[in-house]
């Protein structure tokens, strides 16, 4: 059982701003729900391999674990690597 969500989002490291479904830029930008949604949109803006996106575009990965198990693991501070370790789990 998958006890994490992970949704997606496009950062301009230049800029700061994220993208939205309509190609524009705000402070806010879209979250894509999954990777086949995300891919789809840079299919439908000419931008066919995920792969080779501006290099100063980043895809940030947000992930969603739930707060039991965070404190089931009896952790107050999250550092990177026990995020990732708690969601990764299962």
């Amino acid at each position: 059982m998958q006890n994490h969500t992970l949704s997606y989002k496009i950062k301009d490291r230049v800029t700061g701003l994220y993208r939205k479904a309509d190609g524009k830029w705000s402070k806010n930008g879209k979250t894509w729900s999954n990777l086949g949604y995300l891919k789809n949109h840079f299919n439908c803006h000419g931008l066919k391999d995920i792969t080779k996106i501006p290099p100063n575009w980043e895809i940030i990965v947000l992930i969603e674990v739930p707060c039991t198990n965070i404190l089931a693991a009896g952790i107050h501070t999250l550092d990177k690597e026990t995020i990732l370790k708690l969601a990764l789990e299962n």
